[in-house]
């Protein structure tokens, strides 16, 4: 079968925007300057880096020892990372909210308002959250990492290098934290266009689209997605802490979020069907989106294997389930086992391609969609001078599958 997203991440000027690649404007010489400045400016930004973290270092004490002897706040970012004995006892997207979500919205950030990244409310909303989670507090702390992202976004469009996912790639084999944010984003992006192609498109709501674990997703909001007025109910389904968090940032930015239904749910013990039958009145008769991005690696593999059963049994015909894996030959190694457990939010999950095949099928589903490193390059990165991808995406990092329900 046809991939789902082929032909609309193919238009011309979705893939141009995306890339930042005219045709034969490719350059080896342009490329290798290039490189050579990035040795230069790379060396600045670790600088930056180092004098910044030096200068933080009596803010970052005085707020650790703060949440260690007086506020007893275990949920403090730098607790649970100098003091592994004093960790929360459970994800932290449940309480606080999720540092992950944060992560993977200040990755968008990097990318957006012209280098190449579909989401451009992320710098908005990165301009105004708490970068270590709405329980740690360190003066000066906001001020420095802001700073450090906007000479990156400099450095990228000057060098076409991503600083961090150079910086990650030295622990991460398999992916740059950016690279793979930019290219899930706009594969899902993809996904949620084609499928109100098909079954929306009219002011009339006619479809479903529900975010499952959102973070601090905005495709509800998005100008370049416009779904206020395209004819699908919107929801947005995710931990408590988390969602909190999300709806005191669109206010603070003046982002409104009318026509959004928000459901709590705890993933790991709630049914999240059930949470939205009878919280969110979800029409299971319609047509629906389940987009599931960043989610699987946190969960058991019963709990995915229930979340794909639920949609093959209670949903309509034509609806689908757009979800990203990881494979476990390096995610799931013993060093991210206790780099993730440390964080508050575990890494549960990883599966090899026929694993995810099989994890699917067996729940009655189709598979209409199953991306990997090299495809996703090329339609999704943006380019550097020679033509290559700017940030790294491995072969084997995992995969993209749109599961769907065809009666």
């Amino acid at each position: 079968m046809p991939s789902y997203t082929n032909v609309i991440s193919n238009d011309a000027h979705r893939k141009r925007e995306r890339t930042q690649q005219l045709e034969m404007t490719t350059s080896d010489l342009l490329d290798t300057l290039q490189g050579l400045v990035s040795l230069f400016t790379n060396s600045l930004l670790t600088l930056f880096v180092l004098l910044g973290m030096c200068l933080l270092i009596p803010s970052i004490c005085c707020s650790t020892l703060w949440a260690v002897f007086v506020s007893k706040n275990s949920s403090h970012y730098f607790v649970r990372t100098f003091f592994p004995g004093k960790k929360a006892s459970k994800n932290m997207s449940t309480t606080i909210g999720s540092m992950s979500a944060i992560k993977v919205m200040r990755a968008r950030a990097t990318l957006s308002c012209g280098l190449g990244g579909p989401d451009n409310l992320a710098l908005k909303l990165f301009r105004h959250s708490s970068p270590l989670g709405s329980e740690t507090y360190v003066c000066g702390m906001q001020s420095f990492l802001f700073c450090f992202h906007i000479l990156e976004r400099w450095n990228i469009k000057l060098t076409k290098r991503i600083y961090t996912d150079q910086l990650t790639s030295l622990i991460m084999p398999q992916v740059g934290s950016v690279a793979y944010i930019q290219a899930r984003t706009c594969w899902l992006d993809d996904v949620v266009e084609e499928f109100v192609r098909r079954h929306a498109g009219s002011s009339r709501k006619v479809a479903n689209i529900v975010i499952l674990g959102a973070g601090f997703d905005t495709r509800c909001y998005r100008d370049n997605l416009n779904l206020k007025h395209r004819g699908v109910h919107t929801f947005e389904v995710d931990a408590r802490g988390t969602q909190r968090e999300k709806l005191k940032l669109l206010q603070k930015c003046g982002i409104s979020h009318q026509g959004v239904i928000f459901v709590e749910c705890d993933f790991s013990s709630q049914n999240w069907m059930d949470c939205l039958l009878q919280d969110g009145k979800l029409d299971i008769s319609l047509p629906t989106l389940f987009v599931w991005e960043g989610v699987t690696m946190y969960l058991e593999r019963q709990t995915i294997e229930l979340t794909l059963k639920l949609v093959s049994n209670k949903c309509a015909s034509g609806s689908c389930i757009a979800f990203d894996y990881l494979d476990p030959t390096w995610s799931m190694t013993p060093t991210f086992q206790h780099l993730t457990a440390r964080s508050g939010e575990p890494w549960l999950f990883g599966a090899t391609t026929n694993d995810a095949v099989e994890i699917v099928l067996s729940q009655g589903l189709n598979i209409w969609d199953h991306l990997h490193g090299p495809i996703l390059r090329e339609r999704y990165l943006p380019k550097r001078a020679n033509g290559q991808p700017i940030g790294f995406l491995g072969d084997k990092f995992g995969g993209f599958i749109v599961a769907g329900k065809v009666n």
